[in-house]
């Protein structure tokens, strides 16, 4: 079941240079530290983004790769390429 409470919400603001600040309470609780790098993900409809952890978003395209293997027996690359 879905545990409400891991939720968090806040608003921040755009500052002149485009930057955002990751509030203090967030930053802690999810363990960033000042220079670390992060991915921003954008979808098509550009509704807004996600920014994700670098090393969680490398685990999860390998898991993504892994899963597509499981299902169509061979990597995405073949898959593209048309090649088995």
């Amino acid at each position: 079941m879905f545990d409400h409470s891991d939720l968090y919400f806040t608003t921040v603001t755009v500052g002149k240079k485009g930057q955002i600040i990751i509030p203090a309470k967030l930053r802690k609780e999810l363990s960033i530290a000042p220079d670390e790098q992060l991915v921003i993900l954008s979808g098509p409809h550009h509704e807004g983004f996600t920014v994700l952890k670098t090393k969680s978003f490398i685990e999860k395209q390998e898991k993504f790769k892994e899963l597509t293997e499981q299902i169509f027996g061979k990597s995405m690359d073949s898959v593209k390429t048309g090649k088995k």
